[in-house]
């Protein structure tokens, strides 16, 4: 005999629970196919889950949150190796926050007194949108450095640029490290020159001034579309004013069940730091 199911609506989950987002970036590489930036997103399921247990035993950390994000939105056509680190992180968080609606509990530790605080943050409804873009956005962003005043050209960071950096070999390492690999990447034009290649860029860039090389890489972090990770905070006990990072690497993202039980969500530890200094962390983006 047939099933007998509450449900009204017996449409596909990706139908019937996903939601249309807003791109930090605007989708700016790719405009035509989503048009204003808008993605849908869809929730994380049985079957993310278990794509990601079989998925997460290989290597290749970037290729690996790129394919989830194609797993929890549709792209159509777009190329997924152009899209900016940025809304990969978004796609993903969005789409976890779908299945996973708890909020995030991060323990800090106070840099001005023994006071350790709990934060608890609702993702992403508390995350700021980052460097939005523009509908006219060009495709790229303009500095001029302090000691050179050049004028440089650059892109936000995409998923083409991570993983080539991730399958680097050791000898190219060596001879370039991830940073200046990183950095150089990014730039388009110096001065209204386009670059022959990226020896010509490397070159440049380790001419510059120390202090010039340190705003271009500043310059291109604060310009990338993102969803702020980076959280003000005054401490509870000593009312001393600090930050924290959040940290949505692969443990943030690990395929465990939903829970529906109060207070069970992610806990993560996490130092404060005084002032405006920057955070430790990890060299990987969010996601």
């Amino acid at each position: 005999m047939p099933i007998k199911t509450n449900l009204e609506d017996l449409r596909d989950r990706k139908l019937k629970f996903g939601v249309e987002i807003q791109l930090v970036s605007r989708a700016y590489f790719a405009p035509e196919i989503l048009q204003d930036g808008m993605i849908r997103v869809f929730p994380w399921d049985t079957e993310v889950t278990s794509w990601t247990l079989r998925r997460m035993r290989q290597p290749r950390f970037h290729a690996y949150i790129a394919d989830l994000a194609q797993k929890l939105a549709d792209w159509k056509d777009v190329d997924i190796l152009r899209v900016p680190i940025g809304d990969i992180n978004t796609v993903n968080l969005v789409g976890r926050a779908m299945a996973y609606p708890s909020p995030v509990h991060y323990h800090y530790n106070c840099p001005h007194c023994p006071h350790v605080g709990t934060e608890v943050i609702k993702v992403p409804d508390a995350l700021e949108r980052k460097a939005e873009k523009p509908a006219d956005y060009p495709g790229w962003d303009e500095t001029i450095l302090l000691d050179s005043q050049d004028e440089v050209r650059f892109r936000p960071m995409e998923v083409r640029d991570l993983i080539d950096v991730e399958e680097r070999s050791e000898d190219s390492k060596r001879v370039i490290d991830d940073t200046t690999f990183n950095v150089c990447r990014q730039v388009v034009a110096v001065g209204g020159g386009t670059p022959t290649d990226m020896e010509e860029v490397v070159r440049w860039y380790r001419a510059l001034s120390p202090s010039d090389a340190q705003q271009l890489l500043e310059d291109q972090k604060e310009a990338h579309p993102e969803l702020e990770t980076r959280i003000a905070y005054r401490c509870d006990a000593c009312d001393g004013n600090f930050h924290f990072t959040l940290d949505f690497n692969t443990s943030f993202f690990r395929p465990d069940s939903p829970r529906r039980t109060e207070g069970k969500a992610p806990e993560v530890v996490r130092p404060g730091v005084e002032g405006g200094g920057a955070d430790p962390g990890p060299d990987q983006p969010a996601g």
